[in-house]
C-alpha cells in the first residue's frame, strides 16, 4: 500500500498449464492507483482508474453550510456591529466566523451538489473549512473545490 497507489504481486505459475511451467517461477506486478479520503473518523480508499466524481451525501458539510448560512445571517442582523462581537455572540472564535462566512458565499450549485451528494470525492469537511483562499467567482469556486 503506497500513497497513491495499491502494488500487488501474482504468482501466475499455479493458472498455466503444467507442459508450459518456466523454470522460474512467472509472476505479474500491478499498480492500481488509489486515493484516500478522509470524512469525520472514516478513512476510505478509492481504488481503481479514477476517482469517483461523486460520494454518498455528507451530514458533516449540510452541519458546516448550515452554520455558514447561519453565520451570515446573524451578520447582516448585527448591522454595523464589529465581528469579533457577533462571533463572540454567536459561540465562535472571529477567525472561525471569518471563515464561515466565506463558506457563506459558495455558489449555489456547489451548495446544491452537497446537499445532493454530488461533491468530489476529496470534499469533505475539513477540506472546506480549511481551504485558505476562496475564490470570488463562482467559476473559479467550481474548479478550486474540484467541480471540473
Amino acid at each position: 500500500l503506497r500513497d497513491d497507489h495499491v502494488e500487488l504481486t501474482l504468482c501466475l505459475d499455479p493458472l498455466m498449464p503444467p507442459a508450459s511451467a518456466a523454470p522460474s517461477p512467472a509472476m505479474h506486478r500491478l499498480a492500481i492507483p488509489m486515493m484516500r479520503t478522509k470524512r469525520g473518523k472514516e478513512v476510505r480508499l478509492i481504488v481503481g482508474d479514477a476517482a469517483p466524481v461523486t460520494t454518498p451525501a455528507d451530514p458533516a458539510l449540510f452541519k458546516l453550510l448550515a452554520a455558514a448560512r447561519s453565520a451570515w445571517q446573524a451578520m447582516l442582523a448585527a448591522g454595523d456591529t464589529l465581528l469579533a462581537d457577533v462571533a463572540q455572540a454567536q459561540g465562535y472564535r472571529p477567525e472561525q466566523f471569518t471563515m464561515l462566512l466565506r463558506l457563506a458565499t459558495l455558489a449555489p450549485c456547489i451548495v446544491t451538489a452537497i446537499v445532493e451528494g454530488r461533491q468530489p470525492v476529496m470534499l469533505n469537511r475539513q477540506r472546506l473549512a480549511t481551504i485558505g483562499h476562496l475564490p470570488k467567482d463562482w467559476g473559479e469556486q467550481r474548479a478550486a473545490l474540484g467541480f471540473g
